[in-house]
């Protein structure tokens, strides 16, 4: 959010980021989990989910050490152009719309696919939570961290990149949790 936007707007651009962020997260999931079901694959065991969170992060690693393949995404944030075009409202609900799915952003982290993998395997509802749960967290580290960091804050953002697989694993973990719990 840009710091142009302030008082009652800054509340409404902020809901708008965080409602389309987890509405696109929840049909993502939604799509995958239909799609599992559709295609009757079986319901994976909280042992195998544990096994996928720790694949995907050892995927982590070995794609940060400069050794392995990123995940799969188109690695670029939304267009710059449309906060010139458009109004932040409209702004908001479009880079949410990209936030809530992740590969349609620049996707850091193998966990995500872990995730959804999970999540489907249980179903459309739980993979739909999932996804809304993602999209959700996304978003809301925005809206925490962005009006916080001053215009120089390079270093500070580069310290927060290099947390970025913890909190990518808490989340994943979280919801691998979650759907063992359903399992």
């Amino acid at each position: 959010m840009t710091p142009s936007v302030e008082g009652a707007e800054r509340v409404k651009v902020g809901v708008l980021l965080a409602g389309a962020a987890s509405a696109t997260g929840a049909l993502a999931g939604f799509v995958a989990g239909t799609a599992w079901a559709i295609a009757h694959l079986p319901r994976l065991p909280a042992v195998a989910l544990a096994a996928l969170v720790a694949v995907a992060a050892g995927a982590d690693i070995v794609h940060r050490r400069g050794w392995g393949p990123p995940p799969p995404s188109v690695r670029r944030q939304v267009p710059r152009e449309w906060s010139r075009l458009f109004s932040p409202r409209t702004v908001a609900a479009l880079y949410g719309a990209r936030l809530g799915v992740g590969p349609l952003t620049i996707l850091v982290t193998w966990l995500w696919w872990a995730a959804i993998v999970g999540a489907a395997s249980l179903g459309p509802w739980p993979a739909t939570l999932a996804g809304a749960g993602f999209g959700l967290a996304r978003a809301g580290v925005g809206l925490a961290v962005a009006p916080r960091l001053p215009a120089e804050a390079a270093p500070r953002v580069a310290s927060l990149r290099r947390r970025e697989p913890l909190a990518f694993a808490l989340l994943t973990g979280a919801i691998v949790l979650g759907c063992a719990v359903l399992a």
